[in-house]
């Protein structure tokens, strides 16, 4: 299932944007219409179901990514010097002290996903 994100609307409530974008197909209405009944913006409904249709044609997956350590006293709780963001709401967080055989290892796994 799509992780779902509540966003504020016009009324400043939560909404369930996924829920909204279901119940919108089946009833039949227009956009505009369906979002003045339900007191929500009509272009933040629009950008939802965009980017729903979008996870949906692309679904992120985990890669088990095993990093080899040194050290077995290691901790990983240093705050990291560089963050990749990638698509999908995916994100890497490297530390002073990585191995750049391992990040590159990495890389490519997700690039060959």
């Amino acid at each position: 299932m799509l992780q779902q994100r509540e966003q504020r609307g016009k009324s400043g409530g939560c909404h369930n944007w996924e829920f909204h974008v279901h119940a919108l197909s089946k009833s039949g209405m227009s956009r505009a219409e369906y979002c003045r009944r339900h007191n929500l913006s009509a272009r933040a409904l629009g950008y939802r179901q965009k980017k729903l249709r979008f996870l949906k044609a692309n679904p992120s997956q985990l890669v088990a990514v095993m990093i080899p350590t040194k050290d077995p006293a290691q901790t990983f709780d240093a705050p990291a010097s560089l963050h990749l963001l990638l698509p999908g709401n995916l994100s890497i967080a490297v530390g002073d002290r990585f191995s750049p055989q391992t990040l590159s290892r990495l890389l490519a796994t997700l690039e060959g996903r």
